[in-house]
Order: C-alpha cells, then sequence, then structure tokens
C-alpha cells in the first residue's frame, strides 16, 4: 500500500498534469481561433481579389472595343484620305467642264461655225448692222454667263452675209429645178427716204 506521502505526491503530480493538459488545451484553442481568423482573413483578401479582377476583366473588354472601334475608325479615316486626291481631281475636272460648257468658241481653227453663222446671218436680217453685232453677241452672252473665246470682224461678217446669200441662191435654183409651178412677185417701199424692194417666190412642188 502507498503511504500517504507517496499519495500526497500522486495527487500533486495529477494536478500539474491537469493544470499543464488544459493550458495545452487553452493554447490549441488560441491556435484554433487564429487559424479560423487568418481563414476568414484569406477568404475575404480572395474575394477582394476576385472582386477586383471581374472588374479589372470588364474594364479590359471595354478597352478592348474602344481599341477594335479605333481601329475601325482609323482604317475608315485612312480610306477617306486616300480617296481625297481623286476627289479633289473630279472637282478640278469638273469645274473646268463646267468652264468648258460656259465657254463659246467664235471660231474654230479660223473658221466660223455654221451655227454662228446662222445668227449672224439672222441678226442681219432683223436689222442689226454689221459693226454692233459682235458688240451684242458679247453683251448677250456675257448677262447669261456664257464665256466668248474670239472676234468677229466686220469683213468675216460681210463674207458670211455674201455666202448666206449664194448658199440661199443655190437653194433657190434648186427649188425652181423640182418646182411643179412657181410665182413671182415683188413689192417697194420708202423708209426715212430709203427705197426698199421686196421679192417673193412661192414654189408649188409635190
Amino acid at each position: 500500500m502507498r503511504t500517504r506521502k507517496q499519495l500526497l505526491e500522486a495527487k500533486r503530480s495529477n494536478a500539474t498534469l491537469v493544470q499543464e493538459h488544459g493550458t495545452a488545451l487553452v493554447e490549441v484553442q488560441q491556435a484554433h481561433v487564429k487559424s479560423f481568423s487568418l481563414l476568414e482573413e484569406k477568404e475575404s483578401v480572395i474575394a477582394s481579389l476576385n472582386d477586383k479582377l471581374l472588374k479589372s476583366t470588364a474594364a479590359l473588354e471595354k478597352i478592348t472595343t474602344k481599341v477594335t472601334w479605333l481601329q475601325k475608325e482609323n482604317h475608315k479615316l485612312k480610306a477617306r484620305i486616300s480617296c481625297f486626291p481623286k476627289q479633289q481631281e473630279r472637282a478640278v475636272q469638273k469645274v473646268i467642264m463646267d468652264n468648258l460648257k460656259n465657254t463659246h468658241l467664235l471660231k474654230e481653227h479660223g473658221v466660223v461655225p455654221d451655227d454662228m453663222c446662222a445668227l449672224i446671218q439672222n441678226m442681219v436680217a432683223d436689222g442689226v448692222t454689221m459693226e454692233h453685232i459682235f458688240p451684242i453677241i458679247k453683251q448677250v452672252t456675257a448677262t447669261f454667263g456664257i464665256n466668248v473665246t474670239g472676234s468677229v470682224s466686220v469683213h468675216t461678217i460681210s463674207q458670211i452675209i455674201i455666202e448666206g446669200s449664194v448658199a440661199d441662191d443655190l437653194n433657190i435654183v434648186d427649188k425652181r429645178k423640182n418646182a411643179q409651178g412657181i410665182t413671182y412677185s415683188g413689192d417697194g417701199t420708202t423708209i426715212r427716204s430709203i427705197a426698199h424692194e421686196s421679192r417673193t417666190i412661192n414654189v408649188m412642188q409635190d
């Protein structure tokens, strides 16, 4: 049997062991609490990082979309810039063509064209004197914004009148040649002491 002293020592030893186990248990519990706290902090950090990652991904998508749009706009701008020389050339050609359309040559290679000859003959027939024909043509064309290049002298106008008279005579001869019948009449009058005579030929054809 154990002595009383041994029993006291055993009791003290058990108390020491219990105290040591209690201290160890407390330390384990404290370590567990710290680990749980660290785990919560890590989870919070991970959640924050995930949120930042999502925001960064969304921002990157927006930037990528913006860059793609800017690249397309840059391509369109380059295409427009490359077309500028052609557009400018077309604009210049249009201005040149418009000016050419509004420019009338009184002579082509030194020869008065038929439409101008007809105009001069009609003006003379309407009583316009030869020295006033060219100034009138210039005034009328300038009024309508038509550029007239060249000039017509009185001598040229007289030649046009003679040629027109010859052409009329040839036309009369041709009509008389193929006519079934001809009537001829004449009349005379005085205007401002100047005698005027008119003759009319009526040609009857099939």
